[in-house]
């Protein structure tokens, strides 16, 4: 069992949000992927992953408060989209709220503009987005959890999609993908698989020539 490194506060415990195996190789795909590409280089559902993803490690080092004020804040209407594709409305109507209640207006993807907002004199932004904090927290809901099992089989059904390169496949073994987030557990199934083929192969052929010059 996969425990991502950062840890959210509520009035009851200290809380790990838990992956399973296959979703934590699906996060190290994704990462890799959001490493190689950029934000802008992703998927529309990729970005989506990306934005919740900010929003969870920004709720638990500082609260919504932080998050607003953060470059992640900019992506803030994507973790919007992603709540609401993945139909977790408590964290969704929280999140959405805290918007409400600072920018009736409309959300200022403006990191800027979000500062100047936290200066203005109706209090900060700390002690207005508390609420909408703990709820959030509060949440038994993994939205993580639930995103990464939908990207898991967006990756498989691109993988089954693409033509069988053998060259591609060799050099996948070797390296540890192929063409998605298989994982090393798999990669190392497949590799035993070619290796027995190839010592097989290799005895018949030894069994061939050594039995023709013994005369069999």
């Amino acid at each position: 069992m996969h425990y991502f490194s950062w840890r959210r506060t509520s009035t009851n415990a200290d809380q790990a949000i838990q992956l399973d195996g296959e979703q934590t190789l699906t996060y190290q795909e994704f990462r890799r992927r959001w490493e190689r590409d950029g934000y802008e280089g992703l998927s529309d559902f990729e970005r989506e992953v990306a934005a919740l993803d900010m929003l969870h490690g920004d709720l638990l080092n500082g609260g919504l408060a932080r998050y607003f004020l953060s470059a992640s804040g900019d992506r803030c209407p994507d973790a919007l989209a992603a709540l609401a594709s993945l139909g977790v409305d408590s964290v969704h109507d929280a999140l959405e709220s805290a918007v409400d209640d600072l920018w009736p207006g409309g959300y200022p993807t403006d990191r800027e503009k979000r500062i100047e907002r936290s200066r203005e004199p109706d209090g900060p932004v700390a002690r207005m987005l508390d609420q909408q904090t703990r709820t959030i927290q509060g949440q038994p809901e993994n939205y993580l959890g639930s995103a990464l099992d939908r990207l898991q089989q967006l990756y498989s059904d691109e993988a089954n999609s693409q033509p069988v390169n053998p060259i591609g496949v060799f050099f996948a073994v070797f390296t540890g993908f192929l063409g998605g987030p298989v994982g090393r557990e798999r990669t190392t199934r497949i590799a035993g698989w070619i290796v027995s083929a190839v010592l097989v192969v290799l005895a018949i052929v030894l069994i061939a020539v050594f039995g023709r010059g013994a005369g069999f």
